[in-house]
């Protein structure tokens, strides 16, 4: 079941992502997600730490940023 919660982890926190760059709050992707919005932040957290990114407003730009290129 590990690698289950471990997909499923991964999949909400590309909708996070998606839903950052669309200018959601935390408050509103969990609601709209199902999930804490602990969870929401704890998400966030991880995204930074696997891209590289140091700050909330560098990961809502590198969210921004992938949109515009789906977009294209």
């Amino acid at each position: 079941t590990h690698c289950i919660s471990s997909a499923a982890s991964d999949v909400y926190k590309r909708q996070v992502l998606s839903l950052l760059g669309a200018g959601k709050e935390d408050a509103e992707i969990a609601a709209l997600l199902g999930i804490s919005p602990r969870t929401v932040a704890n998400h966030c957290t991880r995204l930074m730490e696997k891209l590289g990114i140091h700050t909330r407003a560098g990961l809502i730009a590198h969210a921004r940023r992938i949109r515009l290129k789906a977009r294209d």
